[in-house]
């Protein structure tokens, strides 16, 4: 009886110390589980990867949860931001960043912070791993890269925007100036710093605008074979408002804290350009204001420009560029321009 007594009296805690192992290796098995879908849902990130924040963009017909990388030192705390340019660019174009690194951004100084955008792997994007080494090794040495978890691509270039202009709201929102650009772009930050405080800061004593070049009310394409195809349902005016063209633009730092406050009343689609620049502007009441002596496209760059006070007005351009190289010779182009003799 003794014996059997003994038995009864174990029985119970033998159970339960079994029952809490089973529950100690589930648990262990669910927070594994969460890692791995969580580097399932953000490939972008690896465990090893800087901090990485949560952040959410809302339009009124989606909303998209994402990562953001947390910069390793916040750049524009403290200090007198005069300039931010976000510079919108892809995984793989490393050379083109490398070339505005070496040309055109060398030009900056303190008040000015100068980013890449880059955003997350396609589903089937070759060298996925090696690529995405190689862009975690580039953002130890260089700390320039703004990245975040959604797919980059064309139909996303809304959550492209929306997340570069949410990075400058949380770690730069003390910025003067935004200048969006792409990156086969050239500026020529001296120049565009002299224009800034002769021609933008007094233009921005009206209120938020935005400076580039605008184009007027154009009609939707409604063709769905075409690249540019806008459906009924992401826009269903016929005429889009002004907006400015998307190559290279920039804000005050009132203007952009403005549309992005009004993100959850406009349907978010992939023409950035004219969802930021046209749409919100329109709705937050922010002014598009015509700077296009500034800005050249491809082709129509001289050796002699228009200058006021000797100093050229154009002081941005775009091309297509193959090379680290042909990004110095097209800065060095735009940065030699000579002013336009004057006839007697």
């Amino acid at each position: 009886m003794g014996k059997k007594r003994i038995a009864l009296i174990h029985f119970p805690c033998n159970l339960l110390f079994r029952l809490f192992r089973i529950l100690l290796i589930l648990a262990v098995f669910l927070i594994f589980l969460r890692i791995i879908i969580k580097e399932f849902k953000y490939p972008l990130f690896s465990i090893n990867s800087n901090k990485f924040l949560n952040f959410t963009i809302t339009f009124s017909n989606v909303q998209k949860d994402y990562l953001m990388e947390e910069p390793f030192i916040e750049p524009c705390k403290g200090k007198q931001i005069k300039l931010l340019v976000l510079i919108m660019s892809r995984r793989e174009t490393f050379y083109k960043r490398m070339g505005i690194r070496k040309s055109w951004a060398k030009d900056g100084h303190e008040g000015i912070i100068i980013r890449f955008v880059i955003g997350g792997p396609k589903l089937k994007e070759e060298n996925s791993t090696l690529l995405e080494n190689k862009l975690q090794g580039e953002q130890k040495v260089y700390g320039d890269l703004i990245r975040y978890s959604i797919e980059d691509g064309y139909n996303n270039l809304h959550f492209k925007m929306g997340a570069a202009y949410q990075w400058q709201q949380k770690f730069c929102s003390n910025a003067e100036f935004v200048m969006k650009t792409d990156d086969d772009t050239i500026v020529d930050l001296p120049r565009l710093e002299f224009w800034i405080e002769k021609k933008a800061k007094k233009d921005s004593k009206k209120g938020p605008a935005f400076f580039g070049v605008v184009y007027g009310k154009s009609r939707p394409i409604r063709d769905p074979g075409n690249k540019w195809y806008v459906p009924y349902e992401h826009f269903p005016g016929n005429l889009f408002p002004r907006y400015m063209q998307g190559a290279s633009y920039f804000g005050n730092g009132k203007a952009i804290k403005l549309i992005m406050q009004h993100t959850k009343e406009a349907i978010g689609f992939n023409m950035d350009d004219i969802l930021f620049t046209g749409t919100l502007a329109e709705i937050a009441n922010v002014s598009r204001i015509d700077y296009s002596v500034h800005f050249r496209g491809q082709f129509n760059l001289q050796k002699t420009e228009k200058c006021e006070e000797g100093h050229p007005l154009v002081f941005s351009f775009f091309r297509s560029f193959k090379s680290l190289e042909e990004y110095i010779k097209a800065y060095k182009t735009l940065h030699d321009i000579k002013c336009i003799k004057k006839k007697n």
